[in-house]
């Protein structure tokens, strides 16, 4: 792929520091605000760059969440190459500095997009059934939060508080805690309804699902469970989950490991 101009961009909630680099000097430098019409006027005046052309560029952004929804959506609407990376791998390189400026930032973003230019790797948006299942599953883990942080130190406290005591402060949760479990029922009913209208999410549940299972039988001390099934060049994340799972617990424990893939597959 020979590239023209390499557009580093940094994200944040409120606004985008775009930085465009030719290989040589950064030929432009811009903020805009982190919304469509300012994207969509951003843009227009990159094209206007001399010689530009759409095949001979690439976006450079790193991973910042739900703050990219805007930008990425619009250089999926241009047809625009980006290049999606991880604020990790861009630190390492030396690409990115906090405690800086956003605008140095997006020059790093974008000489860091020239330097590794042979590492590229060109970002396809996901089906949208992954990303919605993202966004249940992102759901799903503040919810699990919350009943953690209301029932935990309520638990904790039985040993040293009296039962009088105890009584009343199970009973001030009761009702926040049912809530939360009712949320979170709906949302894994929901989710399970997403993954079984896909045969291959639906084929990875059911693998997890019996890999489980199983080991409830084999009784091993441990064992490790794959949690990124993409491809085979890709088996690099595991997870280790202790034994003796009852099924209900089997069935949550797959749907966090089929949400695991999932996330690296929207991030790939």
């Amino acid at each position: 792929m020979d590239v023209q101009y390499y557009i580093g961009i940094d994200v944040s909630k409120a606004t985008l520091d775009w930085a465009v680099f030719n290989g040589k000097t950064i030929v432009l430098q811009t903020q805009s605000l982190n919304s469509v019409a300012a994207i969509k006027a951003t843009i227009k005046a990159l094209k206007a760059l001399p010689g530009f052309i759409t095949i001979q560029s690439v976006f450079c952004l790193e991973h910042t969440g739900v703050y990219n929804a805007h930008i990425l959506d619009q250089l999926v609407a241009h047809q625009l190459p980006t290049w999606l990376e991880s604020s990790l791998h861009i630190k390492q390189a030396g690409g990115l500095q906090r405690g800086k400026s956003d605008s140095l930032d997006a020059q790093r973003i974008a000489e860091y997009a020239y330097r590794f230019r042979d590492r590229m790797r060109l970002w396809q948006p996901p089906r949208q059934l992954l990303q919605e299942l993202v966004i249940l599953s992102a759901l799903r883990q503040r919810l699990l939060l919350v009943r953690q942080q209301l029932q935990v130190p309520v638990n904790e406290q039985a040993a040293f508080a009296s039962a009088k005591l105890q009584k009343q402060l199970t009973r001030h949760c009761q009702a926040s805690l049912k809530s939360i479990n009712a949320d979170l029922e709906q949302v894994n009913r929901q989710m399970d309804e997403l993954i079984h209208q896909d045969q291959q999410l639906h084929e990875l549940f059911k693998l997890m699902t019996s890999i489980l299972e199983l080991a409830q039988l084999l009784q091993p001390k441990s064992f490790w469970l794959p949690t990124n099934l993409r491809t085979s060049r890709s088996l690099k994340s595991w997870l280790v989950m202790p034994v003796w799972l009852p099924l209900s617990t089997a069935r949550v424990v797959a749907f966090a490991g089929a949400v695991e893939s999932i996330n690296m597959l929207v991030n790939a």
